[in-house]
This record gives C-alpha cells, sequence and structure tokens, in this order.
C-alpha cells in the first residue's frame, strides 16, 4: 500500500529517539522548546539535526518561562504585578 505522505515529524524527541526513529524511516522535522531555560537543543539536538539532515521547529511557550519566573521570585512578586495579596 502506497501512502501520499511519507514524511514524519517528531516533537520533544531525545537525540537517542532521533536517531532511532531516523534509521527506520527518514524523519523531516523535529519541533522542540527553546528558551532561555532551555540547553538541551542547542547542545544536542541542533547538532544531531543538522549532522542527518533534520529541520528544527523551535517554539517557546510564552507564559512558561514567566510562571517559572513568578514561582522563584515568591508571593511578593505576584503581589507587586497584580496589586492582589496572596493569602
Amino acid at each position: 500500500m502506497e501512502t501520499e505522505n511519507e514524511k514524519l515529524g517528531l516533537s520533544e524527541a531525545s537525540p537517542d529517539t532521533i536517531r532511532r526513529a531516523h534509521a527506520i524511516h527518514p524523519i523531516t522535522a523535529v519541533q522542540m522548546e527553546w528558551s532561555p531555560g532551555t540547553r538541551e537543543i542547542k547542545q544536542e539536538i541542533i547538532p544531531l539535526c543538522r549532522e542527518l539532515g533534520i529541520a528544527v521547529v523551535p517554539y517557546s511557550p510564552l507564559w512558561s518561562g514567566f510562571f517559572r519566573w513568578l514561582s522563584s521570585c515568591g508571593r511578593s512578586a505576584f503581589r507587586d504585578l497584580t496589586g492582589t495579596k496572596l493569602k
């Protein structure tokens, strides 16, 4: 049986998973979070994808970094930003 779409992509895959999947069927693209808090993509994923000829589709969840920062600042930061006092 022949299919019309033979392209395959991965999302949030480890370097080992990318290598194993690409050995079975050519991977077209890998989607990964790329933000100041994520370093694995630059150190491991991009060089691997470049080596294998795979496109990288980066995304950065806007609020994840904000909420991570806010939780590290404590209740006073929330009150300063919103004017609301937490109980």
